[in-house]
């Protein structure tokens, strides 16, 4: 718990809220996706001479297959599709969290380096002004701040006052 997490956003206590954001993001990245496959389609089968006058350059390849190895290639593409693929692995925990909490709560940390790739995805955007930080950067901002304040926290010393070791693989200390 932080200072601000109370007062603002409870998250910890909020489960449900939690699970409709992880919907939700599922949703959107789904819609998304579906929207690059078809603007991919569209793209690969277009005119060579309406690619020259959308984008002002003859650079795009000519064939069906070299466009979409261009499109492939881009900045955009490579973030979303490990984007994509980190979401798959953190969202295959979800069910297995109570038998196998640690590697949910391992994977679930990776969502943290997808938001900071969704920070950059857009960046070389072929016909759009780069916008993502815009959005994203609160949202980052409020799991990173709390997030800063809490390790900042475990730096300080612990000190063992007993402890006692078992038979069993379990420990006890006060």
């Amino acid at each position: 718990s932080t200072p601000i997490s109370p007062v603002l956003f409870p998250l910890a206590g909020m489960i449900q809220l939690h699970i409709v954001l992880g919907i939700g993001f599922a949703l959107f990245t789904t819609s998304h996706v579906l929207a690059h496959a078809c603007d991919y389609t569209r793209f690969a089968l277009a005119d060579q001479e309406d690619l020259v006058n959308l984008l002002g350059t003859d650079a795009v390849p000519s064939t069906t297959s070299g466009r979409l190895k261009f499109l492939f290639s881009l900045w955009a593409s490579i973030t979303g599709i490990v984007m994509v693929v980190i979401m798959i692995i953190a969202y295959a925990f979800i069910p297995k969290r109570r038998k196998y909490f640690m590697p949910f709560w391992s994977t679930h940390h990776l969502l943290l380096v997808m938001l900071i790739l969704m920070c950059v995805h857009g960046a070389q955007s072929v016909l759009q002004h780069y916008r993502t930080i815009y959005w994203i950067a609160i949202p980052l901002s409020l799991y990173i701040i709390p997030r800063f304040y809490r390790e900042i926290k475990c730096w300080n010393q612990l000190k063992v006052i007993k402890a006692e070791v078992y038979h069993s693989t379990s420990k006890r200390g006060n």
